[in-house]
C-alpha cells in the first residue's frame, strides 16, 4: 500500500503515474483539512496554557 498526500493540482499527475504502473490499482481520493510539514504548511502552535490548581 502506498499513501500519498499531495496538493490538489498534483493529483492528476499522480493518478496517471499509478495507472501506468498498475492499470488495475485501487485509488481513493479524499479532502484533507490540513497537512503540515516538509513541503506543506508550517505547523503553528499556540503557547501552552499553564494549569493552575
Amino acid at each position: 500500500m502506498l499513501l500519498v498526500w499531495c496538493r490538489l493540482y498534483d493529483a492528476p499527475d499522480i493518478f496517471h503515474i499509478v495507472h501506468e504502473v498498475d492499470p488495475e490499482a485501487y485509488i481513493t481520493d479524499s479532502n484533507v483539512r490540513g497537512v503540515w510539514g516538509n513541503g506543506f504548511d508550517k505547523l503553528k502552535l499556540k503557547p501552552r496554557r499553564k494549569i493552575t490548581q
